[in-house]
């Protein structure tokens, strides 16, 4: 059975449109050239694939979390050297989403749970280590890691509950959040 070309136009729509609902605007342009970057580095996987557009809509998926890793990572070095100057700049970016200003406090959130989930998080969520290769560094089974990563999540959600009313969408993105008490 043959398969019909792919409409790269159309496509070029729908996958750019997909990304404008998960990063800022400003972002859409450098994620969706690194989805074609990946495909043109990756030619074999993709043509190979047994449905290709799916393919794309998972590296694509993976690219978006890499760029919320990364800033998140950034935020967090960008809050250990800031000072304690708590006014807010007079020129916030109308592109921060409520769920960027969230991220600032994720870190001081990590490093108040308990040590084995604190460093679980740390060296896979922020500094995007490989469970594997954090569970190896710690002398764990991977499923031990595993079990770390996904306690010390529900630890890190059940601490965000804690201090933020947050709101989301129906897809589960955040539109908007309340701190109720500082705690970060």
């Amino acid at each position: 059975m043959k398969t019909k070309p792919l409409d790269w136009q159309s496509f070029e729509k729908q996958l750019r449109k997909y990304i404008k609902k998960r990063v800022p605007k400003n972002a859409v342009d450098d994620i969706y050239g690194d989805v074609i970057l990946r495909l043109v580095s990756n030619q074999d996987k993709f043509q190979s694939a047994a449905n290709p557009v799916a393919w794309m809509y998972k590296v694509t998926t993976n690219i978006i979390t890499d760029y919320y890793r990364n800033h998140v990572q950034e935020q967090a070095v960008n809050s250990q050297s800031a000072t304690d100057n708590t006014e807010e700049p007079a020129n916030v970016d109308k592109d921060t989403l409520p769920s960027d200003e969230l991220a600032k406090c994720v870190l001081p959130l990590i490093k108040n749970l308990p040590t084995a989930y604190s460093e679980a998080l740390l060296m896979t969520e922020i500094k995007g280590m490989k469970q594997a290769d954090a569970a190896k560094k710690l002398n764990l089974s991977l499923s031990g890691m595993k079990s770390r990563v996904q306690r010390g999540r529900s630890l890190l959600k059940k601490a965000i509950l804690g201090c933020c009313q947050i709101s989301v969408n129906r897809k589960g993105n955040i539109i908007d959040y309340e701190q109720s008490k500082s705690c970060c």
